[in-house]
């Protein structure tokens, strides 16, 4: 049996990932579920029969002990770059006085990648062949560097001690997309209010999406699989849609009016991760498209 330690678990990910794990025999596998947050958010909590959850409040920047667990997911995100690296190396010196064997999984982010304006999906090793490209926003940037250093500070945990493994993750959808203004969850909020869906780009943006079970299916994988050679991978769906398009199909879906800009400026903007390290660890098969996970999103919630 496991215990498995979430720090910073009441986001759109450690939502997921518990109510997966509830609604999963995966769940079975573990004991009692630690769920760390330095904000008090319970109310997503259900009760399991399969394992216990513990709610504990803390700031993991001040921090100076946590539970005993033999698993750890880490998906903490602070107001900026310098307190996420302040938390981190705090959490590794805690974690560096452990003796005993554990998996630790950082989830990261595919925006390490930089910004990319090419049809070009991501791989794992990008940056060792391109010069990765600011993003235009100063915070996307900031929180981008914070993913890359955070991922450097937890790869120096002991090998004898830590099997560390990183997932980049991209763009998702689900119950739980809750507080980011990304455009997909803007659409889905104009069909849920019976309101126009607009487009707010003048240029061209390429997206997929996979839902969040799927996507807490392979944390999971990721984080319990042994003698993997690699240990940073991508985590996302293949499946790139045009944002345009997309809120076209939707408009016409669900009789609603549609609103863009005028497309003036040639560049475009590219998310989509390459997935094939993900394929061949995990015999990965995704049979969902984005556009039938983002239905499913707005069937779910419809009937919330």
């Amino acid at each position: 049996m496991f215990n498995l330690l979430i720090v910073g678990g009441t986001g759109f990910i450690g939502r997921s990932i518990h109510n997966y794990l509830i609604n999963n025999p995966e769940g079975k596998k573990f004991k009692k579920i630690y769920i760390v947050s330095k904000k008090n958010k319970s109310n997503f909590l259900k009760k399991s029969n399969y394992f216990q959850t513990i709610k504990i409040k803390t700031d993991i920047t001040k921090t100076k002990n946590l539970p005993d667990a033999n698993l750890i997911i880490y998906l903490a995100k602070l107001k900026n770059s310098k307190e996420d690296t302040f938390a981190a190396q705090n959490i590794y010196k805690i974690l560096s006085k452990k003796k005993s064997k554990t998996k630790f999984l950082y989830v990261s982010s595919g925006a390490v990648y930089g910004y990319l304006k090419k049809k070009k999906n991501l791989t794992e090793n990008y940056l060792e062949n391109n010069k990765r490209v600011k993003f235009k926003d100063s915070k996307k940037n900031d929180y981008a560097l914070s993913k890359m250093k955070c991922e450097k500070i937890f790869l120096r945990l002991d090998a004898n001690i830590y099997d560390v493994k990183i997932a980049r993750c991209f763009t998702f959808v689900g119950k739980n997309l809750i507080s980011d203004k990304y455009a997909v969850r803007e659409f889905i909020l104009s069909i849920l209010n019976n309101k126009p869906i607009i487009m707010k780009s003048n240029f061209k943006v390429y997206r997929s999406y996979m839902h969040e079970d799927i996507m807490s299916k392979y944390l999971i994988k990721i984080l319990l699989k042994e003698n993997l050679r690699s240990r940073i991978f991508n985590v996302g769906s293949e499946d790139k849609v045009d944002l345009n398009q997309l809120g076209k199909i939707l408009a016409k879906k669900y009789k609603l009016q549609f609103v863009d800009k005028k497309i003036i400026k040639k560049e475009a903007d590219f998310y989509v991760p390459n997935i094939s390290r993900l394929k061949k660890n995990f015999q990965f098969k995704n049979n969902q498209s984005s556009l039938d996970s983002i239905l499913k999103t707005i069937k779910t919630l419809k009937n919330v």
